[in-house]
């Protein structure tokens, strides 16, 4: 009877399925007006086919274009409302500190006196160890430090300027993002912080006020804001912040 209603395939098995439909019975329609009572499960991943359940049990593989207009839009409505499956990804992070560049003034017009700016960053490997391609994700870091101290020129002259008491923290944060390009299985993305700043003065060879690093979160995130991996540097100072505390400090006057 449906012989002549419907074109079966069989290469759909081989093609890949985009998730499992549980619609109810639904009065299939060709261009032709033939009909078919059946439930849709599933739907190839090139959209061109599809596979349904007459109520017999027995299972066809179709088509999706020779089917009526309202049946096509039918079709498209029921993936509209399938979840995308979730990849699993395995991605292996490796952070490492980096010197940018280092300077050292004379403080004032004392030679025991030295005030020294430190500029770093953060140099990020991430390599995907997943089969799957990593699309549409973003690499997400939150440096932080303790501000202790403020090295600046004043009329020609190196002085600073301390921050707080020394007992007491002032932590501060800087944030940043990078939009990765599609990495595929066991390929590497190299990524680059923001620069920070370390303050140091020093009398004769000891420290006499400096800020302090207290370390670096670094997370990977796709698409729709899910977490696919995250990592820290610091020791455990940075790791009971966490992100949410880390996020939350203050950022450095004038950024």
């Amino acid at each position: 009877m449906f012989r002549c209603l419907f074109i079966l395939i069989f290469i759909a098995f081989v093609l890949p399925v985009k998730g499992e439909l549980t619609a109810e019975m639904h009065l299939f329609t060709d261009k032709n007006g033939k009909q078919i009572l059946a439930s849709l499960i599933s739907v190839a991943e090139d959209k061109r086919t599809m596979k349904i359940r007459r109520e017999d049990g027995l299972e066809f593989d179709l088509v999706i274009n020779i089917l009526s207009l309202d049946d096509q839009q039918f079709v498209k409505e029921q993936l509209q409302e399938i979840p995308e499956e979730k990849v699993e990804y395995r991605l292996e992070m490796d952070v490492a500190k980096k010197l940018v560049t280092s300077d050292s003034h004379d403080y004032e017009t004392s030679n025991t006196y030295t005030v020294k700016e430190e500029f770093s960053s953060y140099v990020i490997n991430l390599r995907n160890l997943s089969r799957e391609t990593l699309s549409g994700a973003k690499v997400e870091w939150v440096i932080a430090w303790d501000d202790k101290v403020r090295v600046f020129e004043s009329e020609d002259e190196w002085t600073y300027s301390s921050i707080g008491n020394e007992d007491e923290k002032n932590l501060t944060r800087i944030s940043g993002e990078f939009e990765l390009s599609d990495l595929p299985f066991n390929q590497d993305a190299i990524v680059t912080t923001n620069v920070f700043e370390i303050e140091e003065v020093f009398h004769y060879r000891d420290i006499v006020r400096a800020d302090e690093i207290v370390g670096v979160i670094v997370r990977v995130v796709s698409g729709d804001g899910s977490i696919l991996s995250e990592t820290s540097l610091g020791g455990a100072e940075i790791d009971e912040l966490a992100w949410d505390g880390v996020i939350a400090l203050r950022e450095p006057k004038g950024s």
